[in-house]
């Protein structure tokens, strides 16, 4: 994902997402949680999206993300998680530990792009329709297979009958 402010010599700046794979269901899944929150705090061009598997909150292109990136039956382990779904230098699987977000989540962030991407939208709550706008100047050179994803996400979503489970503490959730 590219920022829609900040041109840079030609180069648009980049936004970085951070894809954590994650269920209810996950004891350690927390720290994954704790993890994003914090390179969010630390740096307003990183946007955290949690993958939920085999919980309530599952969406139908979950277990596609899942079989596609992490080989599908939670071969890495979780809480696992993406950086810009890349493949980083020396990693053998684009999902990759916790302990390695906040480090190639910076080195993303020094990386510039040949376009600046625009996105406006509109949520009407009486019909609950949403209307999105993606608008792409191109700032400098660009060739090849590009592609732009629109992701819808939702927060503070709450099932009681499916609690998260925590192994960092006795009686949170």
């Amino acid at each position: 994902a590219f920022s829609s402010s900040g041109l840079l010599f030609g180069q648009a700046a980049k936004k970085v997402i951070i894809e954590g794979e994650t269920g209810s269901w996950c004891g350690y899944c927390p720290g994954g949680r704790t993890t994003t929150e914090q390179i969010e705090a630390q740096y307003a061009n990183a946007i955290g999206i949690a993958n939920h598997v085999g919980d309530s909150y599952e969406v139908p292109y979950t277990l596609d993300i899942d079989n596609n990136f992490n080989g599908g039956s939670y071969a890495y382990g979780y809480p696992g998680g993406m950086i810009d779904r890349k493949l980083f230098t020396g990693q053998t699987s684009v999902i990759q530990d916790i302990s390695t977000w906040k480090s190639n989540t910076a080195n993303e962030l020094l990386a510039t792009g040949p376009v600046n991407v625009t996105i406006q939208s509109t949520y009407n709550s009486s019909t609950r329709v949403v209307n999105v706008t993606v608008g792409a100047n191109f700032v400098g050179s660009a060739s090849g297979d590009m592609r732009i994803s629109c992701v819808l996400t939702e927060d503070s979503v709450v099932d009681t009958n499916d609690p998260q489970h925590n192994y960092f503490c006795s009686g949170c959730g």
